[in-house]
């Protein structure tokens, strides 16, 4: 068989946290994936061919490091499925995947297995220590192997993006700065305050356009309901003329009938 392997990597560092089931995520996928292989297919009988050059084949990885142990939900928990309903839950798909469970390794383990890569390691200590409470042994844990790829632009470049990851998931900011000034090899303290530094500015910047767009919304909220209020007080406009003139929903003007008893 002519066949292209896609390899899907799906990070996880959280399930069922937007109540959409693992399974359906990576159905969608497998959808995209059917849906190339049909176009492809179409393309190769309108060129006079009897099946098209190759087909996609997908496997997918799953990359979980959550808080919590992995327990995706299941389709059947998804649509309630119980009582009479029940049997329908062995009906449903399932999707078929590789799982790659960070937290079902131990700090030991992946030190050992990552010995002679220093720069994964580090990075798959932290995925998997970035819940942890204590901060201080997370960063002495994390950052003792920096040193053997600190030695290239690439590597601090990698370094530096643990550092931004690492200051944007900690919980306390102030505590972080403070332990990072007390790492004793200079080339790393500098290396993670430069990071630590771009990521606060980050998220002031981000906090900043954050109020500007809750005030600019609510601003204009309030401009809208003046008009709509103008409009209904005069008596002479339609809700549909309201709509669009005002630019906003009939819920909108049913709420603003009621608050103001027009």
């Amino acid at each position: 068989a002519n066949l292209e392997l896609a390899i899907i990597f799906e990070h996880k560092s959280g399930l069922n946290t937007d109540g959409w089931p693992l399974d359906l995520q990576l159905l969608k996928y497998f959808s995209g994936i059917a849906e190339e292989n049909r176009k492809r297919l179409m393309r190769a009988k309108a060129a006079g061919q009897k099946e098209a050059t190759a087909k996609i084949l997908p496997h997918i990885i799953v990359f979980y490091h959550g808080e919590h142990g992995f327990k995706p939900q299941t389709l059947a928990a998804y649509y309630g499925l119980e009582g009479p309903l029940a049997s329908f839950g062995s009906r449903l798909p399932k999707v078929e995947y590789t799982l790659y469970d960070l937290q079902a390794l131990s700090n030991d383990q992946l030190e050992q297995d990552y010995a002679d890569s220093p720069d994964l390691l580090s990075g798959l200590l932290l995925l998997k220590n970035i819940w942890g409470k204590s901060l201080k042994k997370m960063i002495n844990r994390v950052f003792k192997h920096a040193g053997r790829f600190l030695r290239d632009e690439e590597g601090k470049h990698f370094f530096h993006h643990l550092g931004v990851y690492l200051g944007k998931r900690a919980k306390d900011k102030k505590e972080l700065g403070t332990l990072l000034e007390e790492i004793k090899d200079d080339h790393i303290k500098h290396t993670a305050m430069n990071a630590y530094e771009e990521m606060m500015l980050e998220s002031r910047i981000e906090g900043e356009a954050r109020g500007e767009a809750r005030g600019e919304v609510k601003g204009e909220t309030k401009k809208s309901e003046e008009v709509v209020v103008a409009m209904l007080k005069r008596g002479k406009y339609g809700l549909d003329e309201i709509v669009d003139i005002a630019g906003v929903s009939y819920e909108f003007i049913n709420q603003i009938k009621v608050r103001y008893q027009l």
